[in-house]
């Protein structure tokens, strides 16, 4: 069989290098897809539909969370602009990417880290939910010095869909803890796992699909990788702030430094021509790599860290026992007038004060 010179059958029953990139496109686009629903639907799981109501009653962890998600991480990123006095394409790209709400990555390392699931959902639900008036807004706010008023496009449709993404599976894996909490509990462990799995490999294959996108410029290089940092260091200390638990401190940290980075490539292409995103549309995919990986070294620096206060608790405890059964040994063998009486006590407890 013949091949023209581009790699095409004379049939054409070969795919060209362009075809080739598109089918790819379409399967990565479809496994990130299975890989939302997974995991929504395996949070929805290890969900408590108490919890979350309680989350909505007093929504004072709620509020912080949105406070760290919608005014810390476009500040920030606003502020590295300046900084690094990016052109307007690259200033555009890095205030998009800390404009836009929290992604799924954010509730996998919550499970992971022991944080708060239920907490977590309710940020990510509620982000996306109120991205509807954010987006525009942080837009108008941070974009005007390099962008003129009313040209970018915002996707709502894109954002309905994400909001229905979220909203479908979870509230099926919701029903499933309801009705049946044992099988709820075993598809969250097997769900969540599946879910990490998939996840990691979609940013390992993006990173050898599109490996291009490391070699874009220094600054926005630096910042992409960065600004990840910048919303777990703050997230957390501004939850501490808040009189926040451990726990909770923990979840609004992953829930800021993680943002929604297919929804900000979105809003890249259908804003800004072809010339264009094509120097902006890879900051979102190292951001993401950045978010995953770092949130990959967290959850095992915790993991170490949960192993060694375990044996070390239990070491106390085993000490403890010993000391106690030896205690109560010792005070068998010996006659109770051997021990001072009460009033005796009392006045030895007046004189050493």
């Amino acid at each position: 069989m013949e091949q023209n010179w581009n790699g095409t059958s004379n049939n054409g029953t070969l795919l060209d290098s362009n075809e080739i990139d598109d089918l790819v496109g379409v399967i990565y686009s479809v496994v990130l897809v299975v890989t939302l629903v997974i995991v929504m639907f395996s949070m929805g799981c290890s969900s408590d539909t108490q919890k979350l109501w309680f989350h909505m009653k007093k929504p004072w962890a709620l509020c912080t969370g949105f406070l760290c998600q919608a005014g810390l991480m476009p500040l920030s990123c606003f502020l590295f602009a300046l900084a690094f006095k990016m052109k307007a394409s690259h200033a555009i790209a890095v205030i998009m990417m800390g404009s836009c709400p929290g992604g799924i990555t954010s509730n996998l390392a919550t499970y992971w880290m022991d944080g708060d699931i239920d907490l977590s959902m309710c940020m990510t639900t509620v982000s996306t939910l109120l991205s509807f008036g954010t987006l525009p807004l942080c837009f108008f706010i941070y974009t005007s010095k390099w962008t003129a008023a009313g040209s970018i496009s915002i996707p709502f449709e894109k954002i309905g869909l994400t909001m229905v993404s979220v909203f479908v599976p979870t509230s099926f894996g919701l029903l499933l803890n309801v009705k049946w909490p044992a099988t709820a509990r075993c598809i969250a462990k097997v769900g969540v796992s599946l879910g990490s799995f998939l996840l990691i490999a979609c940013m390992v294959v993006s990173i050898i699909l599109y490996k291009d996108m490391w070699d874009m410029d220094a600054s926005l290089l630096f910042t992409g990788i960065i600004t990840p940092c910048v919303g777990y260091g703050f997230g957390f200390l501004l939850a501490r702030m808040a009189c926040q638990s451990w726990k909770r401190c923990r979840t609004i940290s992953l829930e800021t430094g993680v943002q929604n980075a297919t929804m900000c490539s979105t809003i890249l292409q259908v804003s800004f021509p072809k010339m264009m995103v094509g120097e902006m549309v890879f900051y979102p995919m190292v951001y993401s790599c950045s978010f995953t990986f770092f949130a990959i070294g967290l959850i095992a620096a915790y993991r170490i860290y949960r192993g060694y206060r375990k044996k070390t608790d239990a070491e106390l405890m085993r000490t403890e026992v010993v000391f106690t059964a030896l205690t109560r040994e010792s005070t068998d063998g010996m006659n109770t007038d051997d021990f001072p009486s009460s009033s005796t006590e009392k006045k030895m407890g007046e004189n050493d004060v």
